[in-house]
């Protein structure tokens, strides 16, 4: 990738691939695929068994001390899960990928202060899980339109917004298949949203 620099790599593994033979012939793979020396941030997509995470977060680690892997990230993880991967990644521990939308409110409820305490960085996915499924008549969506409509926006880019206003360790994973919602969504940071409308959408 030319301005690789700029690119920030993730790669995922299930754990089914959590043994040391597995899992290092999946990083392998992986890193011959990208043509890369490193992965940037190694995730575990789903937490293992709890005896089975000791061994594999020092799998892990071992790759990091080996400059295969940069960072370390756990997916889907509950509180006891996290400090015993912080326990033993230490400061390899970058990120927890979890879902946040306005329907799951989780990284408020149960993570936020956590990952902040722990020097977590907070990956989350889906942001717009269910907007699509919003009844026009119900006030969510009417205050989301009238919102939109006062900034000259989507109703995707005043949620993304919003989602982003909940925490400054908060970084959204978006996705899709349409091209101009693709460039609806790279551009969303591009304006400013009192703190009245902001607080409007978390009630």
């Amino acid at each position: 990738f030319e301005g690789r620099e700029d690119i920030i790599i993730a790669s995922k593994f299930s754990p089914e691939n959590s043994s040391e033979e597995k899992l290092t012939n999946s990083l392998d793979k992986s890193l011959k695929r990208l043509q890369r020396d490193y992965i940037d941030i190694y995730q575990i997509h789903w937490p293992p068994a709890e005896i089975e995470l000791r061994g594999v977060c020092n799998i892990l680690k071992k790759f990091a001390n080996q400059g295969k892997v940069r960072s370390i990230g756990i997916s889907n993880f509950l509180e006891k899960d996290i400090l015993l991967a912080k326990e033993i990644l230490g400061d390899k521990l970058f990120s927890h990928q979890i879902e946040i939308n306005p329907f799951n409110r989780s990284y408020e409820a149960d993570f936020k202060y956590l990952h902040k305490s722990l020097k977590i960085r907070t990956l989350g996915y889906t942001p717009l899980k269910g907007i699509l499924k919003l009844k026009k008549n119900s006030n969510k969506y009417k205050l989301l339109l009238k919102i939109s409509q006062k900034y000259k926006k989507k109703i995707n880019q005043i949620i993304l917004k919003w989602l982003l206003s909940l925490g400054d360790d908060l970084s959204l994973i978006i996705s899709t298949g349409d091209v101009t919602h693709l460039s609806e969504n790279i551009y969303f940071e591009e304006f400013n949203m009192s703190s009245e409308d902001l607080l409007k959408i978390n009630d």
